[in-house]
């Protein structure tokens, strides 16, 4: 590793530029804009990587950590996991070093292109070393808008526990809408309760995800209206829906003068944008 311009600041925390790369992990997000608004409270948290027999992840705060009351800086944290195994008094001491890329320079402490930034660690556990792992948050190159319509009809007569509609295609994966006409978990027996979901999970690879934003509609057709909720959210094999459980209370939808109800069928519209995909590097 070649290191320069060593310097300490008020905390004591050594900075230093360095050309080498990350030894354990490192992110590189190309929509770093995105992810502002949807980890402004909570942060980005990278998947897990093993460095001296435990596991670690990396923490992002793209606008400070608020919880820290931190204001017009980035917080980025390594933060040790899968604490459940250890031993009650578990301590682990480690020597760490937090990466940000100057992607001007190629070397890494600060990062300022466009919207893509690059950030990594190394976890030293005693003598021990690793061959670097990473993950790359990529954009789409045409994040275009998919919009799908959805008839559900003979509503009354709806059985079931939830209904789905036709697959459709955004940002070449196939989705479809899940509907839970008398709800589900908080929102049963009170709200209808509507989910997007991935059609095909399975045909995303190993490791995988996909940050979309998505938008549902249950139209008034009556008075031409709609009753609008939107979300962004990260779609994985392991959480392939993400969606509302308290969507619209079941007695404002029958309503015959709402509208949303009409000779006893609804009409549910999704806008669907996929942003980005997270790859395993």
């Amino acid at each position: 590793m070649a290191n320069l311009n060593l310097e300490k600041d008020v905390s004591g925390v050594l900075r230093s530029f360095s050309d080498s790369p990350p030894t354990h992990y490192s992110v590189e997000i190309q929509f770093f804009s995105l992810l502002i608004e949807k980890y402004s409270e909570d942060g980005y948290e990278s998947k897990e990587f093993e460095a001296g027999g435990y596991k670690w992840k990396l923490v992002f705060h793209p606008n400070g950590n608020k919880k820290k009351n931190v204001k017009d800086h980035i917080s980025l944290y390594l933060a040790i996991a899968g604490t459940d195994s250890l031993d009650s008094s578990w301590e682990v001491y480690v020597d760490f070093r937090l990466f940000l890329l100057d992607q001007n320079k190629g070397n890494y402490l600060v990062f300022e292109v466009d919207d893509t930034c690059v950030f990594g660690a190394e976890v030293f556990v005693c003598k021990e070393r690793r061959t670097g792992k990473g993950e790359c948050l990529a954009r789409m190159k045409e994040a275009s808008v998919c919009k799908h319509v959805w008839k559900v009809e003979k509503f009354s007569s709806l059985g079931a526990e939830f209904y789905d509609s036709e697959p459709f295609t955004a940002g070449d994966y196939n989705w479809k809408i899940k509907l839970y006409p008398d709800g589900c978990g908080e929102g049963k027996g009170s709200h209808l309760s509507l989910f997007l979901e991935l059609a095909s999970p399975i045909t995303l690879p190993p490791g995988s995800g996909l940050f979309v934003e998505y938008r549902f509609r249950i139209l008034d057709q009556i008075h031409h209206q709609q009753h609008p909720s939107s979300g962004k959210d990260w779609f994985r094999g392991s959480t392939p829906a993400w969606g509302w459980l308290q969507f619209i209370e079941q007695e404002t939808f029958r309503q015959a003068d709402k509208g949303f109800l009409k000779n006893d069928a609804c009409i549910v519209e999704a806008e669907v944008t996929v942003h980005g995909i997270s790859k395993a590097l």
